[in-house]
C-alpha cells in the first residue's frame, strides 16, 4: 500500500472503477492480521495474514472465479 504517510489502523485502497483493491490493518506501517487483495470485478484475490510483528504467517491465492490457486 502506498500511504502518504506512516499507515495506521484499517486502511482501504480501491481502483478507479471503485471496487475495492486492498484492506488491511496496520501499525506503525508494518501489516498486522488480516490483509485481502481484490481483483477489479470484486473477486477476492489474495489472503495475508502476519503476525503483530509484520512477519507473514500464512498466503492464500484464489483464481478470479473464486477457486483456491495456492495455500
Amino acid at each position: 500500500m502506498n500511504c502518504e504517510k506512516v499507515c495506521d489502523g484499517i486502511e482501504t485502497d480501491y481502483y478507479s472503477n471503485g471496487t475495492i483493491r486492498l484492506t488491511g490493518e496496520f501499525k506503525n506501517g508494518l501489516v498486522i492480521g488480516e490483509f485481502k487483495r481484490y481483483y477489479q470485478n470484486g473477486n477476492l484475490k489474495e489472503v495475508s495474514v502476519y503476525d503483530k510483528d509484520g512477519l507473514l504467517i500464512k498466503k492464500t491465492l484464489f483464481y478470479e472465479n473464486g477457486e483456491i490457486k495456492k495455500e
